[in-house]
Protein backbone atom coordinates (compact mmCIF):
# COMPACT_ATOMS: atom_id res chain seq x y z
CA UNK A 1 0.00 0.00 0.00
CA UNK A 2 3.01 2.48 0.96
CA UNK A 3 4.03 2.20 -3.02
CA UNK A 4 0.48 3.03 -4.16
CA UNK A 5 0.62 6.26 -1.98
CA UNK A 6 3.82 6.93 -3.03
CA UNK A 7 2.63 6.65 -6.70
CA UNK A 8 -0.36 9.05 -5.69
CA UNK A 9 1.98 11.37 -4.60
CA UNK A 10 4.25 11.47 -7.68
CA UNK A 11 2.02 11.02 -10.84
CA UNK A 12 1.70 13.86 -12.69
CA UNK A 13 -1.62 15.73 -12.38
CA UNK A 14 -4.03 15.08 -16.13
CA UNK A 15 -6.72 14.29 -17.76
CA UNK A 16 -7.64 11.88 -15.35
CA UNK A 17 -5.89 12.20 -12.42
CA UNK A 18 -5.66 14.85 -9.86
CA UNK A 19 -4.77 15.46 -5.79
CA UNK A 20 -6.86 17.54 -4.15
CA UNK A 21 -6.68 18.55 0.03
CA UNK A 22 -9.05 17.74 2.54
CA UNK A 23 -9.93 21.42 2.82
CA UNK A 24 -11.80 22.02 0.30
CA UNK A 25 -15.07 22.88 0.06
CA UNK A 26 -17.64 20.09 -1.26
CA UNK A 27 -19.73 22.76 -3.84
CA UNK A 28 -16.00 23.46 -5.22
CA UNK A 29 -14.66 19.74 -5.30
CA UNK A 30 -18.25 18.72 -7.35
CA UNK A 31 -16.87 21.19 -10.29
CA UNK A 32 -14.13 18.77 -10.58
CA UNK A 33 -16.40 15.92 -10.42
CA UNK A 34 -18.30 16.94 -13.55
CA UNK A 35 -15.35 17.76 -15.64
CA UNK A 36 -14.53 14.08 -15.31
CA UNK A 37 -18.00 12.70 -15.43
CA UNK A 38 -18.22 14.75 -18.91
CA UNK A 39 -14.43 14.07 -20.14
CA UNK A 40 -12.80 10.36 -19.55
CA UNK A 41 -13.37 10.06 -16.32
CA UNK A 42 -10.20 9.64 -13.47
CA UNK A 43 -9.60 9.76 -10.05
CA UNK A 44 -8.99 12.09 -7.70
CA UNK A 45 -7.10 11.58 -4.37
CA UNK A 46 -8.17 13.86 -1.56
CA UNK A 47 -5.85 14.34 1.20
CA UNK A 48 -2.65 15.08 -0.60
CA UNK A 49 -1.54 19.02 -1.20
CA UNK A 50 1.64 20.48 -2.46
CA UNK A 51 2.91 16.88 -2.30
CA UNK A 52 2.15 15.89 1.32
CA UNK A 53 -0.07 13.76 3.02
CA UNK A 54 -2.08 15.48 5.46
CA UNK A 55 -4.62 12.74 5.04
CA UNK A 56 -8.46 13.49 5.91
CA UNK A 57 -9.32 12.51 9.64
CA UNK A 58 -8.87 16.33 10.89
CA UNK A 59 -11.74 16.85 7.96
CA UNK A 60 -13.88 13.93 9.06
CA UNK A 61 -17.24 16.21 9.18
CA UNK A 62 -16.33 17.36 5.80
CA UNK A 63 -16.08 13.93 4.92
CA UNK A 64 -19.97 13.38 5.05
CA UNK A 65 -20.41 16.58 2.65
CA UNK A 66 -17.89 14.58 0.04
CA UNK A 67 -20.27 11.68 0.51
CA UNK A 68 -23.39 13.40 -0.47
CA UNK A 69 -21.34 15.79 -3.23
CA UNK A 70 -22.77 13.88 -6.54
CA UNK A 71 -26.52 14.37 -5.06
CA UNK A 72 -25.77 17.66 -3.62
CA UNK A 73 -24.22 19.85 -6.21
CA UNK A 74 -24.01 17.44 -9.15
CA UNK A 75 -26.89 17.93 -12.16
CA UNK A 76 -27.76 14.91 -12.93
CA UNK A 77 -25.97 13.05 -9.97
CA UNK A 78 -22.61 11.83 -10.82
CA UNK A 79 -21.72 8.29 -10.53
CA UNK A 80 -18.74 7.80 -7.83
CA UNK A 81 -16.95 5.26 -6.41
CA UNK A 82 -15.99 6.19 -2.82
CA UNK A 83 -13.08 4.43 -0.74
CA UNK A 84 -10.65 4.83 2.25
CA UNK A 85 -6.91 3.46 2.14
CA UNK A 86 -4.73 3.91 5.16
CA UNK A 87 -1.74 6.54 5.21
CA UNK A 88 0.78 8.35 7.32
CA UNK A 89 0.11 11.47 7.51
CA UNK A 90 2.66 14.32 7.53
CA UNK A 91 2.88 14.08 11.34
CA UNK A 92 3.57 10.37 11.56
CA UNK A 93 0.27 9.39 12.84
CA UNK A 94 -2.36 7.18 11.12
CA UNK A 95 -4.43 8.50 8.46
CA UNK A 96 -6.73 8.09 5.39
CA UNK A 97 -6.91 9.25 2.53
CA UNK A 98 -10.17 9.71 0.24
CA UNK A 99 -10.16 8.23 -3.18
CA UNK A 100 -12.76 8.96 -5.31
CA UNK A 101 -13.45 7.15 -8.65
CA UNK A 102 -15.28 9.07 -11.33
CA UNK A 103 -16.31 7.11 -14.55
CA UNK A 104 -16.81 8.53 -17.74
CA UNK A 105 -20.36 9.56 -17.88
CA UNK A 106 -22.91 9.31 -21.56
CA UNK A 107 -24.69 12.01 -20.10
CA UNK A 108 -24.13 15.70 -19.93
CA UNK A 109 -23.55 16.94 -15.94
CA UNK A 110 -23.57 20.34 -14.27
CA UNK A 111 -22.94 21.61 -11.07
CA UNK A 112 -26.02 23.09 -8.75
CA UNK A 113 -25.75 26.35 -10.49
CA UNK A 114 -25.81 24.92 -13.63
CA UNK A 115 -22.64 25.27 -14.79
CA UNK A 116 -20.74 22.44 -16.87
CA UNK A 117 -17.14 22.13 -15.87
CA UNK A 118 -15.13 19.98 -18.73
CA UNK A 119 -11.62 18.26 -17.84
CA UNK A 120 -8.91 19.58 -20.58
CA UNK A 121 -5.68 18.48 -19.44
CA UNK A 122 -4.42 19.09 -16.30
CA UNK A 123 -7.54 21.95 -15.88
CA UNK A 124 -11.48 21.30 -14.97
CA UNK A 125 -12.49 24.53 -17.53
CA UNK A 126 -16.26 25.74 -17.42
CA UNK A 127 -17.73 25.53 -21.12
CA UNK A 128 -19.36 28.31 -22.89
CA UNK A 129 -22.68 27.99 -23.95
CA UNK A 130 -21.95 26.70 -27.36
CA UNK A 131 -19.55 24.24 -25.90
CA UNK A 132 -21.80 22.55 -23.87
CA UNK A 133 -23.92 22.61 -26.54
CA UNK A 134 -22.08 20.57 -28.54
CA UNK A 135 -21.04 18.42 -25.64
CA UNK A 136 -24.98 17.67 -25.52
CA UNK A 137 -24.61 16.50 -29.10
CA UNK A 138 -21.76 14.36 -28.52
CA UNK A 139 -22.73 12.55 -25.65
CA UNK A 140 -25.57 11.24 -27.18
CA UNK A 141 -23.68 8.84 -28.91
CA UNK A 142 -22.86 5.68 -27.66
CA UNK A 143 -19.64 4.69 -26.63
CA UNK A 144 -19.29 2.00 -28.96
CA UNK A 145 -16.34 0.38 -26.92
CA UNK A 146 -18.44 -0.56 -24.15
CA UNK A 147 -20.82 -2.32 -26.11
CA UNK A 148 -21.40 -6.62 -25.32
CA UNK A 149 -20.41 -8.26 -28.51
CA UNK A 150 -23.20 -11.26 -28.35
CA UNK A 151 -20.79 -13.91 -30.31
CA UNK A 152 -17.86 -13.43 -27.90
CA UNK A 153 -16.47 -16.16 -25.18
CA UNK A 154 -13.76 -16.01 -22.75
CA UNK A 155 -12.28 -18.74 -25.06
CA UNK A 156 -11.98 -16.07 -27.98
CA UNK A 157 -9.62 -13.81 -25.22
CA UNK A 158 -5.63 -14.20 -25.83
CA UNK A 159 -5.07 -14.87 -21.95
CA UNK A 160 -1.19 -14.34 -22.44
CA UNK A 161 -1.99 -10.66 -23.98
CA UNK A 162 -3.99 -9.74 -20.62
CA UNK A 163 -1.51 -11.44 -18.49
CA UNK A 164 1.01 -9.37 -20.12
CA UNK A 165 -0.79 -5.98 -19.15
CA UNK A 166 -1.86 -7.21 -15.84
CA UNK A 167 2.01 -7.26 -14.82
CA UNK A 168 2.45 -3.63 -16.53
CA UNK A 169 -0.20 -2.49 -14.25
CA UNK A 170 1.65 -4.79 -11.39
CA UNK A 171 -1.87 -6.33 -9.93
CA UNK A 172 -1.81 -9.89 -8.53
CA UNK A 173 -5.65 -10.63 -9.92
CA UNK A 174 -5.98 -13.71 -12.31
CA UNK A 175 -6.21 -12.91 -15.75
CA UNK A 176 -10.45 -13.38 -15.75
CA UNK A 177 -9.97 -11.20 -12.11
CA UNK A 178 -8.29 -8.42 -13.69
CA UNK A 179 -10.71 -8.36 -16.73
CA UNK A 180 -13.74 -8.35 -14.33
CA UNK A 181 -12.79 -6.29 -11.80
CA UNK A 182 -9.92 -4.62 -12.96
CA UNK A 183 -10.55 -3.43 -15.96
CA UNK A 184 -14.43 -4.13 -16.26
CA UNK A 185 -14.21 -5.20 -19.85
CA UNK A 186 -15.90 -8.61 -19.08
CA UNK A 187 -19.01 -8.96 -16.94
CA UNK A 188 -20.30 -12.25 -15.46
CA UNK A 189 -23.85 -13.48 -15.51
CA UNK A 190 -25.88 -16.19 -15.08
CA UNK A 191 -25.31 -17.24 -18.48
CA UNK A 192 -21.84 -16.71 -18.25
CA UNK A 193 -19.01 -14.17 -19.00
CA UNK A 194 -20.42 -10.99 -21.43
CA UNK A 195 -17.38 -9.42 -23.36
CA UNK A 196 -16.88 -6.06 -24.19
CA UNK A 197 -15.92 -4.70 -27.58
CA UNK A 198 -12.90 -3.01 -26.24
CA UNK A 199 -11.67 -6.41 -24.81
CA UNK A 200 -11.84 -8.09 -28.10
CA UNK A 201 -10.32 -5.27 -29.78
CA UNK A 202 -7.23 -5.29 -26.94
CA UNK A 203 -6.58 -8.56 -25.86
CA UNK A 204 -9.11 -11.06 -28.90
CA UNK A 205 -7.07 -13.83 -30.60
CA UNK A 206 -8.73 -12.62 -34.27
CA UNK A 207 -10.51 -9.41 -33.25
CA UNK A 208 -10.80 -9.18 -37.27
CA UNK A 209 -13.06 -12.37 -36.84
CA UNK A 210 -15.86 -10.25 -34.69
CA UNK A 211 -14.54 -6.44 -36.29
CA UNK A 212 -13.39 -7.52 -40.09
CA UNK A 213 -12.84 -3.50 -40.88
CA UNK A 214 -10.91 -2.67 -37.52
CA UNK A 215 -7.47 -2.77 -39.41
CA UNK A 216 -5.13 -0.09 -41.15
CA UNK A 217 -4.77 -0.95 -44.74
CA UNK A 218 -1.34 0.90 -46.28
CA UNK A 219 -1.29 2.15 -49.88
CA UNK A 220 1.75 3.26 -51.61
CA UNK A 221 1.52 5.48 -54.71
CA UNK A 222 3.79 6.58 -57.43
CA UNK A 223 3.37 10.03 -57.79
CA UNK A 224 1.31 12.85 -56.03
CA UNK A 225 -1.78 11.94 -56.90
CA UNK A 226 -4.20 8.31 -56.70
CA UNK A 227 -4.73 7.18 -60.49
CA UNK A 228 -7.31 4.10 -60.99
CA UNK A 229 -7.96 2.34 -64.01
CA UNK A 230 -5.42 1.93 -67.18
CA UNK A 231 -3.70 4.78 -65.11
CA UNK A 232 -3.36 2.68 -61.66
CA UNK A 233 0.01 3.67 -59.84
CA UNK A 234 -0.30 2.03 -56.40
CA UNK A 235 2.56 0.15 -55.94
CA UNK A 236 2.33 -1.28 -52.45
CA UNK A 237 -1.02 -2.24 -50.99
CA UNK A 238 -0.17 -4.27 -47.36
CA UNK A 239 -2.83 -4.72 -44.39
CA UNK A 240 -2.24 -5.18 -40.81
CA UNK A 241 -4.99 -6.82 -38.25
CA UNK A 242 -4.84 -8.57 -34.68
CA UNK A 243 -5.16 -6.90 -31.33
CA UNK A 244 -4.56 -3.49 -31.31
CA UNK A 245 -1.07 -2.97 -29.88
CA UNK A 246 -0.01 -5.42 -32.67
CA UNK A 247 -1.61 -3.60 -34.98
CA UNK A 248 0.07 -0.83 -34.08
CA UNK A 249 3.47 -2.65 -33.53
CA UNK A 250 3.38 -3.81 -37.29
CA UNK A 251 2.39 -0.61 -38.94
CA UNK A 252 4.48 2.07 -37.50
CA UNK A 253 7.71 -0.28 -38.09
CA UNK A 254 6.62 -0.92 -41.49
CA UNK A 255 5.92 2.64 -42.41
CA UNK A 256 8.90 3.82 -41.17
CA UNK A 257 10.80 1.54 -43.60
CA UNK A 258 9.06 3.36 -46.43
CA UNK A 259 10.09 6.78 -45.88
CA UNK A 260 13.03 8.31 -47.15
CA UNK A 261 15.65 9.51 -45.31
CA UNK A 262 19.08 11.05 -47.31
CA UNK A 263 22.30 12.41 -45.74
CA UNK A 264 23.88 15.77 -46.87
CA UNK A 265 27.05 17.62 -46.28
CA UNK A 266 26.08 20.79 -43.46
CA UNK A 267 27.19 23.90 -43.28
CA UNK A 268 29.79 22.78 -40.50
CA UNK A 269 31.29 20.42 -42.85
CA UNK A 270 29.75 17.21 -41.32
CA UNK A 271 27.06 15.22 -42.84
CA UNK A 272 23.35 15.40 -41.37
CA UNK A 273 20.35 13.09 -41.70
CA UNK A 274 17.51 14.89 -43.66
CA UNK A 275 14.13 13.11 -42.43
CA UNK A 276 11.19 13.00 -44.43
CA UNK A 277 9.03 12.96 -41.72
CA UNK A 278 9.81 13.02 -37.97
CA UNK A 279 9.05 9.52 -36.43
CA UNK A 280 6.80 11.53 -33.45
CA UNK A 281 4.53 12.32 -36.21
CA UNK A 282 4.36 9.25 -38.12
CA UNK A 283 4.02 7.15 -34.52
CA UNK A 284 0.87 9.96 -33.38
CA UNK A 285 -0.16 9.95 -36.60
CA UNK A 286 -0.74 6.27 -36.78
CA UNK A 287 -1.64 5.64 -32.81
CA UNK A 288 -4.32 8.55 -32.76
CA UNK A 289 -6.17 7.05 -35.89
CA UNK A 290 -6.47 3.54 -33.80
CA UNK A 291 -7.41 5.01 -30.16
CA UNK A 292 -9.72 7.34 -31.81
CA UNK A 293 -11.08 6.01 -34.58
CA UNK A 294 -14.94 5.06 -34.36
CA UNK A 295 -15.22 1.30 -34.14
CA UNK A 296 -19.32 1.58 -34.89
CA UNK A 297 -18.53 2.31 -38.52
CA UNK A 298 -17.86 -1.34 -39.77
CA UNK A 299 -17.98 0.37 -43.33
CA UNK A 300 -14.18 0.67 -44.09
CA UNK A 301 -10.86 0.55 -42.84
CA UNK A 302 -8.00 3.10 -41.58
CA UNK A 303 -6.64 3.99 -44.73
CA UNK A 304 -2.84 4.86 -44.59
CA UNK A 305 -1.77 6.38 -48.01
CA UNK A 306 1.84 7.53 -49.26
CA UNK A 307 2.56 9.56 -51.70
CA UNK A 308 6.25 10.89 -53.07
CA UNK A 309 5.53 14.36 -51.14
CA UNK A 310 2.69 13.21 -48.27
CA UNK A 311 1.45 10.76 -45.80
CA UNK A 312 -2.03 10.80 -45.53
CA UNK A 313 -3.81 8.99 -42.51
CA UNK A 314 -8.02 8.44 -42.92
CA UNK A 315 -9.50 7.10 -39.88
CA UNK A 316 -13.69 6.39 -39.72
CA UNK A 317 -15.21 9.09 -37.49
CA UNK A 318 -16.10 12.05 -36.53
CA UNK A 319 -13.93 14.70 -34.28
CA UNK A 320 -15.38 13.33 -30.58
CA UNK A 321 -16.51 15.57 -27.60
CA UNK A 322 -15.62 19.02 -27.84
CA UNK A 323 -12.57 18.25 -30.46
CA UNK A 324 -12.94 20.78 -33.63
CA UNK A 325 -10.25 21.61 -35.97
CA UNK A 326 -9.33 24.66 -34.58
CA UNK A 327 -8.48 23.48 -30.81
CA UNK A 328 -7.16 19.88 -31.46
CA UNK A 329 -3.53 21.23 -30.15
CA UNK A 330 -5.17 22.25 -26.66
CA UNK A 331 -8.81 19.88 -26.41
CA UNK A 332 -8.69 16.17 -25.51
CA UNK A 333 -11.49 13.88 -25.76
CA UNK A 334 -11.20 10.16 -25.95
CA UNK A 335 -13.89 8.92 -28.18
CA UNK A 336 -12.55 5.12 -27.05
CA UNK A 337 -11.10 5.98 -22.87
CA UNK A 338 -10.73 2.78 -21.91
CA UNK A 339 -8.72 1.65 -25.31
CA UNK A 340 -6.81 5.20 -24.80
CA UNK A 341 -5.49 4.07 -21.22
CA UNK A 342 -4.85 0.90 -22.28
CA UNK A 343 -2.77 1.75 -25.26
CA UNK A 344 -1.40 4.60 -22.64
CA UNK A 345 -0.01 2.19 -20.25
CA UNK A 346 2.01 0.61 -23.45
CA UNK A 347 3.58 4.22 -23.29
CA UNK A 348 1.59 4.71 -27.36
CA UNK A 349 0.53 7.83 -25.90
CA UNK A 350 3.27 9.85 -24.62
CA UNK A 351 0.65 12.51 -22.76
CA UNK A 352 -2.95 12.81 -22.93
CA UNK A 353 -3.96 15.50 -24.78
CA UNK A 354 -0.08 16.68 -25.81
CA UNK A 355 0.41 14.32 -28.58
CA UNK A 356 -1.06 16.43 -31.03
CA UNK A 357 0.30 19.66 -30.04
CA UNK A 358 3.73 17.97 -30.30
CA UNK A 359 3.16 16.45 -33.70
CA UNK A 360 2.75 20.39 -35.34
CA UNK A 361 6.21 20.85 -33.07
CA UNK A 362 7.81 18.00 -34.53
CA UNK A 363 6.74 19.03 -38.01
CA UNK A 364 7.97 22.86 -37.62
CA UNK A 365 11.07 21.18 -36.24
CA UNK A 366 12.28 19.46 -38.92
CA UNK A 367 11.36 21.85 -41.41
CA UNK A 368 7.77 19.80 -42.42
CA UNK A 369 4.86 22.03 -43.36
CA UNK A 370 2.25 22.10 -40.23
CA UNK A 371 -0.16 19.28 -39.76
CA UNK A 372 -3.39 19.68 -42.10
CA UNK A 373 -6.41 18.06 -40.43
CA UNK A 374 -9.77 18.27 -42.05
CA UNK A 375 -13.32 16.26 -41.16
CA UNK A 376 -15.51 14.73 -44.12
CA UNK A 377 -18.45 12.90 -43.73
CA UNK A 378 -17.70 10.01 -41.63
CA UNK A 379 -13.90 10.52 -41.84
CA UNK A 380 -10.77 12.41 -40.24
CA UNK A 381 -7.99 13.15 -42.53
CA UNK A 382 -4.43 14.37 -41.65
CA UNK A 383 -1.95 15.20 -44.43
CA UNK A 384 1.92 15.08 -43.15
CA UNK A 385 3.87 16.93 -45.83
CA UNK A 386 7.11 16.17 -46.91
CA UNK A 387 10.30 17.59 -45.66
CA UNK A 388 10.83 20.30 -48.72
CA UNK A 389 14.19 19.36 -48.56
CA UNK A 390 13.63 15.50 -48.85
CA UNK A 391 11.33 16.45 -52.10
CA UNK A 392 14.05 18.60 -53.30
CA UNK A 393 16.78 15.96 -52.66
CA UNK A 394 14.46 13.58 -53.91
CA UNK A 395 13.99 15.18 -57.61
CA UNK A 396 17.59 16.06 -57.66
CA UNK A 397 18.10 12.18 -56.83
CA UNK A 398 15.62 11.31 -59.46
CA UNK A 399 17.20 13.59 -62.30
CA UNK A 400 21.16 12.07 -61.60
CA UNK A 401 19.39 8.60 -61.68
CA UNK A 402 17.57 9.25 -65.09
CA UNK A 403 21.13 10.77 -66.42
CA UNK A 404 22.92 7.64 -64.91
CA UNK A 405 20.67 5.54 -66.77
CA UNK A 406 21.04 6.92 -70.06
CA UNK A 407 24.81 7.00 -69.55
CA UNK A 408 24.15 2.89 -68.44
CA UNK A 409 21.80 2.72 -71.59
CA UNK A 410 24.54 4.63 -73.75
CA UNK A 411 26.88 2.66 -72.79
CA UNK A 412 25.28 -0.46 -72.88
CA UNK A 413 24.29 0.45 -76.21
CA UNK A 414 27.79 1.29 -77.23
CA UNK A 415 29.07 -2.24 -75.50
CA UNK A 416 26.43 -4.06 -77.82
CA UNK A 417 27.98 -1.91 -80.97
CA UNK A 418 31.42 -2.92 -80.32
CA UNK A 419 29.99 -6.70 -79.64
CA UNK A 420 28.20 -6.62 -82.80
CA UNK A 421 31.63 -5.38 -84.61
CA UNK A 422 33.26 -7.55 -83.42
CA UNK A 423 31.35 -10.60 -84.21
CA UNK A 424 30.90 -9.37 -87.53
CA UNK A 425 34.80 -8.93 -88.09
CA UNK A 426 35.21 -12.64 -86.61
CA UNK A 427 32.74 -13.81 -88.89
CA UNK A 428 33.54 -11.64 -91.71
CA UNK A 429 37.41 -12.97 -90.68
CA UNK A 430 36.05 -16.71 -90.44
CA UNK A 431 34.56 -16.45 -94.18
CA UNK A 432 37.92 -14.90 -95.49
CA UNK A 433 39.52 -17.58 -94.17
CA UNK A 434 36.76 -20.12 -95.17
CA UNK A 435 37.25 -18.65 -99.15
CA UNK A 436 40.58 -18.76 -98.89
CA UNK A 437 40.67 -22.55 -97.81
CA UNK A 438 38.19 -23.51 -100.38
CA UNK A 439 40.56 -21.85 -103.46
CA UNK A 440 43.22 -23.83 -102.22
CA UNK A 441 41.50 -26.98 -102.37
CA UNK A 442 40.32 -26.00 -105.74
CA UNK A 443 43.41 -25.08 -106.98
CA UNK A 444 45.02 -27.93 -105.87
CA UNK A 445 42.30 -30.31 -107.58
CA UNK A 446 43.38 -28.35 -111.07
CA UNK A 447 46.46 -29.02 -110.17
CA UNK A 448 46.05 -32.76 -109.75
CA UNK A 449 43.88 -32.51 -113.09
CA UNK A 450 44.08 -29.41 -115.36
CA UNK A 451 41.13 -31.08 -117.86
CA UNK A 452 38.73 -31.36 -114.33
CA UNK A 453 34.93 -29.88 -114.70
CA UNK A 454 33.50 -27.37 -112.48
CA UNK A 455 30.33 -30.21 -111.52
CA UNK A 456 33.28 -32.86 -110.70
CA UNK A 457 35.19 -30.01 -108.03
CA UNK A 458 32.04 -29.00 -106.67
CA UNK A 459 30.98 -33.35 -106.46
CA UNK A 460 34.72 -33.83 -104.59
CA UNK A 461 34.70 -30.67 -102.36
CA UNK A 462 31.00 -30.97 -101.55
CA UNK A 463 30.47 -27.04 -102.80
CA UNK A 464 27.63 -25.78 -104.66
CA UNK A 465 28.56 -25.19 -108.76
CA UNK A 466 27.85 -21.51 -107.63
CA UNK A 467 30.77 -21.51 -105.06
CA UNK A 468 32.80 -23.59 -107.40
CA UNK A 469 32.64 -20.69 -109.84
CA UNK A 470 33.19 -18.11 -107.71
CA UNK A 471 36.54 -19.12 -106.28
CA UNK A 472 37.55 -20.33 -110.10
CA UNK A 473 36.86 -17.06 -111.01
CA UNK A 474 38.74 -14.89 -108.29
CA UNK A 475 41.65 -17.62 -108.69
CA UNK A 476 41.14 -16.21 -112.42
CA UNK A 477 41.26 -12.51 -111.19
CA UNK A 478 44.18 -13.59 -109.09
CA UNK A 479 46.31 -14.48 -111.99
CA UNK A 480 46.49 -17.95 -110.30
CA UNK A 481 44.71 -19.73 -113.64
CA UNK A 482 43.94 -18.80 -116.82
CA UNK A 483 41.33 -21.04 -118.74
CA UNK A 484 42.70 -22.43 -122.26
CA UNK A 485 40.52 -23.19 -124.73
CA UNK A 486 36.68 -23.44 -124.64
CA UNK A 487 34.56 -24.36 -121.49
CA UNK A 488 33.94 -27.52 -123.23
CA UNK A 489 36.80 -29.21 -124.30
CA UNK A 490 39.53 -26.84 -122.94
CA UNK A 491 41.88 -27.16 -119.47
CA UNK A 492 42.70 -25.42 -116.57
CA UNK A 493 46.78 -24.15 -116.65
CA UNK A 494 48.40 -22.80 -112.97
CA UNK A 495 50.55 -19.93 -113.69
Amino acid sequence: MRKDIQEFITTREGQTFDRKSARIEAKDLANHLVAFANADGGTIIVGIYDSKIEGTKNFASRMNDFMQMPFDFCRPPVKVNFDFIDCINNNREADKLLIIEIPQSLKVHSNHKDEVYYRIGDESRKLSFNERLQLMYDKGEIVFENTFIERANIEDINISLVEDYRNIKGSTKTPLEFLESGLKLIEKDSKGYKIKAACILLFGKEPESFFPRARVRFLKYEGTEEKTGTELNLIKDKIFTGPLKNLLDNTIEFVKTQVKDYSRLGADGKFETIKEYPDFAIEEGIVNSVIHRDYGISGTDIHIKMFSDRLEVHSPGRLPGLVRIHNMRGIHFSRNPQIASVLADYKYVKELGEGVDRMYKEMSKNGNPLPEYSENDFMIKLILRSNPDVIQLSAIQQIAGRTNRKIEQKNRTEKSNRKIEQKNRTEKNKSKKSVEESELKVLEEIRNNGNISREEISKKLSLSPSTVQRRLDSLKKKGKIIRIGPDKGGYWKIN
